[in-house]
């Protein structure tokens, strides 16, 4: 009997790597231990440009075709190459004219926050959600909360969307010491914040805190990068002890993660907030908006606060350092909530919606 062909829509792997990006890596290569690749083939499909899609997969294998390259490999060349198999596409964006497609969708921030992007980029994504809803594609999201924005805003039905939390667990791996020495940074002596320039991001209220905190030992570390193509030119506050990383690459933020003292994550909307939980991971105390998807990653465990207020930032930041114990009793905190999610299961639920619709 021969197997099923599944296409995974393999454009990100010429992007990036930011929350989206890192939820398809993470998911796909969690899929890749959990099938044996005898009832179906899972294929993931890239342009021709790319040639290693920088993943360890065993089962499930990669091409690179079409000589097409970003949008248009995407709208033209990948609904002919996958015709009638499903396609599987985890980063937002999918072929308009594709039918038989399971698309993932993160949340409702186009048209939340319109203002905070491109006209030509609000426009794409409108036009994309809407075939998306008149072609009976199948929808994933990422939270409870996104799943309501869809709803409300895309007016896809309840019954076809499927909610896949995503996971703060990285690959275990050796801390590079050097990479503390690159950045000029302390074990312990430094604040971390991790997102995009993105305005709703927030990032103006937590360099308000900083250099508001009274407490000079820190530094702040942003890592991050802002996309013009995207979000417009957004400014860069100057400032010796604030350190802009621009993208890095995961063996960074592993060591970031593993030697910061506090992880602060002041965003306005999320359709997750997958930064905070993968700081959990690492037993760092959150400093976390308690808005919009951000209680369904950190639980009980993060110290909350109202991101239109960055005194509290202030306020919580001074909370946890005048009080050792406290800060004790965040770092183990953090651990427990971390533990609540995994890749493996949110790979197993994965699984079954891909044979469900199959």
């Amino acid at each position: 009997m021969s197997r099923k062909v599944i296409y995974i829509n393999g454009r990100f792997c010429s992007q990036p790597v930011t929350g989206v990006q890192r939820y398809a890596l993470n998911l796909i290569q969690a899929l890749d231990k959990l099938i044996d690749g005898k009832a179906y083939k899972f294929i993931l499909l890239a342009p021709r440009s790319v040639q290693k899609p920088g993943l360890q997969l065993k089962n499930i294998s990669f091409q690179s075709r079409g000589y097409l390259s970003g949008h248009l490999w995407e709208q033209i060349c990948l609904p002919i190459i996958t015709f009638d198999c499903l396609l599987l596409n985890f980063c937002n964006t999918s072929p308009i004219l594709k039918r038989k497609q399971i698309v993932t969708i993160h949340d409702g921030a186009v048209f939340r926050f319109s203002s905070s992007y491109n006209l030509a980029f609000v426009f794409w994504y409108r036009i994309l959600f809407f075939f998306n809803r008149i072609n009976g594609s199948q929808i994933i999201t990422i939270s409870q909360f996104s799943k309501s924005e869809i709803i409300r805003f895309i007016k896809i039905r309840n019954e076809k969307i499927e909610v896949i939390l995503p996971s703060g667990q990285f690959d275990a791996r050796e801390q590079d010491e050097k990479i503390l020495e690159k950045h000029q940074l302390l074990p312990g002596k430094f604040i971390l914040t991790v997102g995009s320039l993105d305005k709703k991001k927030n990032l103006k209220s937590v360099i308000w805190a900083f250099e508001n905190l009274g407490i000079d030992e820190f530094d702040l570390v942003v890592v991050g990068g802002s996309n013009s193509k995207v979000f417009g030119d957004v400014p860069v506050q100057v400032n010796q002890k604030i350190k802009y990383t621009g993208y890095i690459n995961d063996e960074e933020l592993f060591a970031l993660y593993a030697n910061a003292y506090v992880f602060i994550f002041a965003s306005f909307y999320e359709g997750f907030g997958l930064p905070p939980l993968e700081a959990m991971y690492w037993g760092l105390p959150v400093v976390a908006s308690g808005t919009a998807s951000i209680p369904e990653a950190c639980g009980e465990a993060a110290l909350y606060i109202d991101p239109h207020q960055p005194m509290e930032i202030v306020t919580s930041i001074r909370r946890i350092y005048n009080d050792p114990t406290y800060y004790e009793k965040m770092k183990k905190s953090s651990l427990l909530q971390s533990k609540r999610f995994s890749w493996e299961s949110s790979a197993k639920q994965l699984l079954d919606f891909v044979i469900k619709f199959s």
